[in-house]
């Protein structure tokens, strides 16, 4: 019995002990890593799905809104194209075939609407006059094909 005090004593605790110890303590810390991980890896993954799901909805959203501004816009054009074609000034300026007259009227119009180009375009869909270059060669065509 004294050799048991005296190892109790000189070591200040038993190795069984210890032991038990520090399997106690690893056995709770595990736990609460595991209980962390259960619960947070979801979340996270929850999380980055919803800031997907804005993301996207965000895009959406500025798509939209361009385009709204694009229709709008084009009917616009529209509109002054339909305008612009009953102002007597221009049938007599296209009856005369003066073309410089025509540009000077045209770019006139151009800046005052603050549009990026005028096309005038034949019956037969062949661009006649243009205030600056247009983007396709075969505009004409291509607006009479859209219309």
């Amino acid at each position: 019995m004294p050799d048991y005090h005296r190892s109790r004593v000189a070591g200040g605790t038993d190795p069984k002990l210890r032991s038990l110890q520090t399997q106690i303590i690893l056995s709770v810390l595990l736990a609460v890593v595991l209980a962390a991980a259960i619960a947070g890896i979801p979340t996270l993954w929850l999380i980055h799905q919803q800031l997907d799901q804005q993301a996207w909805a965000q895009v959406d959203g500025g798509l939209q809104a361009a385009r709204l501004l694009y229709d709008a816009r084009q009917e616009q054009i529209l509109r002054l194209t339909r305008l612009a074609a009953q102002r007597p000034i221009l049938g007599t300026l296209l009856a005369d075939g003066d073309q410089a007259k025509l540009l000077d009227y045209l770019r006139t119009l151009q800046s005052g609407e603050s549009v990026d180009l005028i096309v005038v375009c034949d019956p037969q869909g062949q661009a006649v006059l243009a205030t600056g270059k247009p983007p396709t060669p075969d505009l004409c065509q291509d607006l009479e094909a859209g219309s």
